[in-house]
């Protein structure tokens, strides 16, 4: 019981800390500011819940665990005993990190606009 809550409180902290970071690098680059007066900025932002930053920010890591996990489910099931297979699992992988960058910059272009 203890390992899941602290699992849970663990992940709500990264969560948080991701949504901070990645407003900040938005916000260092919109107001010209530097490093620490971004973080500063960020910090107060996605904690008073500025514009739903929090949730944007959870549905992030939900996308990005579910593609993860259909990545490695479809991965873990290609036979690479042959040279079709072998090419097959690169080209997959090639395919999974296309997609990871197109909702990467999705969910920065939707954090952008919550700035803006």
């Amino acid at each position: 019981m203890m390992l899941s809550l602290a699992a849970v409180i663990w992940a709500i902290g990264l969560v948080f800390l991701v949504a901070v970071h990645d407003h900040a690098r938005i916000r260092a680059c919109r107001a010209s500011q530097g490093a620490v007066p971004a973080y500063r900025w960020a910090f107060r932002f996605v904690g008073r819940g500025g514009e739903r930053a929090f949730p944007l920010a959870c549905a992030l890591q939900l996308t990005a665990l579910v593609l993860w996990l259909a990545y490695h489910w479809v991965s873990l099931n290609l036979l690479t005993t042959a040279a079709l297979g072998l090419n097959g699992t690169l080209l997959w992988g090639e395919a999974y990190l296309l997609v990871r960058v197109g909702v990467r910059v999705w969910f920065f272009a939707a954090q952008n606009e919550l700035q803006a």
